[in-house]
């Protein structure tokens, strides 16, 4: 994985990183991280999130890490053009990365989990609701699974939990019990 690395008049702009799957045609936004690389637990579910698990050919390899100003990637106008800038590089799906809808709604569950874990859960790192049934995001495609010939109950499961910080929690916590801090 390389690095790109956006150029910004004001050095003191906070920044996001933007994980770009050229596999997959998809860039997802990341939260800013100085520290060891070995160390970047987001990153690592991430990066986990575009590869098949055990026997399966592997997905995810070849990936890019850019580093963009979050007031930028949070204008929609400008984030259209560094998509634009990116596209000429990396072949990305409609809409540039997997479309501007699905960062919306991206950004709508980060903000809903934030809520969550401040309101509901008082900021707690030991949450009773992770991962609970009540909190999967199912979408709506019984009918287009149908359709397709595909098992209406087999549908992708995503959680609330995974766009919060808990998340990040519980795969150090993961990561420590392997050893992977030793």
């Amino acid at each position: 994985m390389s690095d790109l690395v956006e150029t910004s008049d004001d050095s003191r702009d906070a920044k996001i990183r933007i994980l770009i799957c050229k596999d997959c045609a998809s860039i997802q936004p990341l939260p800013d991280f100085e520290g060891n690389p070995d160390h970047d637990e987001t990153l690592h579910a991430r990066v986990a999130e575009h590869q098949y698990p055990g026997s399966r050919p592997t997905r995810g390899q070849d990936m890019e890490l850019g580093r963009v100003s979050e007031a930028s990637w949070s204008n929609p106008e400008k984030r259209k053009s560094m998509l634009a800038e990116i596209g000429k590089h990396v072949k990305l799906g409609d809409g540039g990365g997997l479309g501007i809808e699905l960062y919306d709604v991206k950004d709508n569950f980060m903000e809903d989990a934030m809520k969550c874990w401040r309101f509901k859960h008082g900021r707690t790192a030991n949450c009773d609701d992770y991962k609970h049934d009540k909190m999967k995001l199912l979408p709506d495609s019984v009918a287009e699974r149908k359709d397709l010939g595909l098992d209406p109950r087999q549908r992708p499961v995503q959680y609330l939990c995974q766009y919060c910080p808990v998340e990040s929690i519980v795969q150090q916590r993961k990561n420590q019990k392997n050893g992977l801090y030793n």
